[in-house]
């Protein structure tokens, strides 16, 4: 099959974008629309991005008046996909928003995602499997996925198909890839929990692993550097609620005086501290505190009274004074454990780390200096099949140069920078300071979580440490100090049900409530995943 495609076929504006006959309120809508859809890509018009020939992202297709016409409207929508695709089926993550399947002509898979969150975990697996399903089966088929803004959510689903297909030979150029053909300043997917689930789906697919519910027990969580700002009030309280599964299994706070914060925030800034440790999780190998697995020289935090089981996906939501927000944590129970993931689970973009001064999506070179042959192009298979299948000959090659003008003008223009490290490298340049204090207890009291101490691992136990720029909410907003860490300490469960591998059984697991069963590559209806 061959549709001879060409180029402008389906990149071209065409004449969807002519604004010059419209009249004075469709212009005043169309200027909204832009500023509706912020840093996103528009097409024709249309908050919507092609990100790769087969793969769409788009902001949700309203069909209501009123404030809903500065969305993408679903005829304009239908229009466009029509005009490019033979056949095209829409995958709905934004939930409470449900439309008629019938509306694209191969349905609609329905994920019932809460905006600025990681999607259940299963659902990852569900949605690479569904989508690979369909372009296999449909040769001359299309996918458009969408929550609301078609961004985040939208993101976490796309890069993880990428990464399935193996496009980029690492997850973090597949993030980038998305976030320059998404926005027009690689803002796509910034949220830190959602970049962490797809690094936990890249983990497993590079080790070649099922994913199993294992099940953990939480020891306690700690936390260094009491914000400053704190000090204005009489006393302060750090709520901290942790949800398994949606269930809440522990809600707390901890209160602090003004002369507690104050004392805490000098002890940091003597320059003679030693608070700071050399401890790594994620580097066994390091040499000092290391040996003696203390994790912090100076922390507060709450130690349960008896270890709480956690499975699955796992939220500890950070609060203060009167419930204001400050930030959320997001994790798997399954990469708390080595043996469950194959080994230790690293942060992606740290693990990934780009060289100074450039990225993976370039050859050697200084990313301002960038042009359009410096740039890697997609490597998958899947890729390049398309550009030989869907397009004439030629005209491949003009697909190629879209890609490659795009994110070398994304490099040029700085918006691919290695943020997270750079930040990792000023706030800890002192982290390999050997520390040489004394350990006079190893965690702090269950009933005094507002006295300083120490945090040292028993055996047995695992530690996450989540810094300020891996906290939800806290990393936009500056709500908690840029030296700000949050410690979760966990203990595996290494049973028999532990080590048997997790099937995700449609018909038992409680994301279900129905699926058509594909029977032939003629029958795609909706189906719905999420709980009610």
């Amino acid at each position: 099959m061959n549709l001879n495609m060409t180029y402008r076929d389906l990149y071209g504006e065409g004449n969807d974008n002519d604004d010059a006959r419209a009249s004075l309120p469709m212009k005043i809508i169309n200027f909204a629309k832009t500023v509706v859809s912020q840093n996103r890509r528009r097409r024709n018009n249309l908050d919507l991005s092609i990100i790769t020939p087969r793969i769409i992202a788009m902001g949700y297709p309203a069909m209501g008046g009123g404030i809903e016409l500065v969305r993408n409207q679903m005829s304009d929508v239908n229009h466009f996909l029509k005009q490019r695709y033979p056949r095209f089926r829409a995958y709905n993550l934004k939930r409470g928003f449900e439309y008629d399947g019938l509306l694209f002509p191969d349905g609609v898979v329905y994920y019932k995602m809460e905006d600025h969150k990681p999607p259940v975990f299963d659902y990852i697996f569900h949605f690479v499997d569904d989508v690979e399903r369909y372009l296999t089966f449909i040769r001359d088929g299309a996918v458009a996925v969408h929550c609301k803004a078609g961004k985040g959510r939208t993101g976490v689903m796309i890069c993880a198909y990428l990464i399935h297909t193996q496009l980029y030979s690492n997850p973090r150029q597949v993030i980038d890839f998305y976030g320059i053909t998404r926005t027009v300043n690689n803002k796509g997917l910034t949220i830190p929990s959602q970049r962490r689930y797809v690094y936990y789906f890249a983990h497993l697919k590079r080790n070649n692993l099922e994913y199993r519910k294992h099940r953990v027990e939480l020891v306690g969580i700690y936390f260094e550097r009491l914000p400053k700002t704190w000090d204005s009030y009489m006393d302060s309280k750090l709520n901290i609620t942790v949800k398994s599964g949606g269930e809440k299994v522990h809600s707390g706070s901890s209160k602090f005086s003004r002369e507690t914060i104050q004392e805490d925030n000098a002890a940091w800034e003597s320059d003679q501290s030693q608070v700071t440790v050399d401890y790594d999780p994620y580097d066994p190998e390091r040499c000092g505190s290391q040996s003696t697995k203390v994790v912090s020289k100076r922390c507060f935090g709450w130690t349960a009274e008896t270890p709480l089981p956690l499975e699955g996906d796992v939220c500890v939501k950070l609060k203060k004074n009167h419930g204001s927000r400050l930030g959320e944590i997001w994790f798997n129970t399954m990469f708390c454990c080595d043996i469950e993931c194959g080994g230790r689970f690293h942060p992606g973009d740290r693990e990934y780390a780009y060289p100074n001064g450039q990225s993976l999506l370039t050859r050697n070179v200084n990313n301002r200096d960038t042009t359009a042959d410096d740039v890697v192009l997609p490597v998958s298979e899947e890729w390049t099949q398309d550009l030989r299948t869907w397009f004439a000959p030629g005209e491949g090659t003009h697909v190629e140069t879209h890609y490659k003008e795009m994110i070398a003008e994304a490099h040029r223009a700085g918006h691919v920078e290695d943020e997270y490290n750079a930040q990792r490298s000023e706030l800890f340049r002192r982290a390999d300071l050997v520390n040489t204090g004394q350990v006079t207890a190893d965690r702090p009291a269950v009933n005094d979580p507002c006295s300083p101490s120490v945090l040292q691992l028993r055996d047995g136990e695992n530690v996450q440490i989540y810094e300020q720029c891996e906290i939800d909410y806290a990393v936009k907003h500056n709500t908690l100090p840029k030296q700000f860490r949050v410690f979760i300490v966990t203990r595996c469960v290494l049973d028999e049900r532990s080590h048997t591998c997790y099937q995700r059984n449609k018909e038992s697991n409680s994301c279900y409530q129905g699926e058509t069963v594909i029977t032939n590559k003629e029958t795609f209806q909706s189906v719905r995943l999420g709980s009610s």
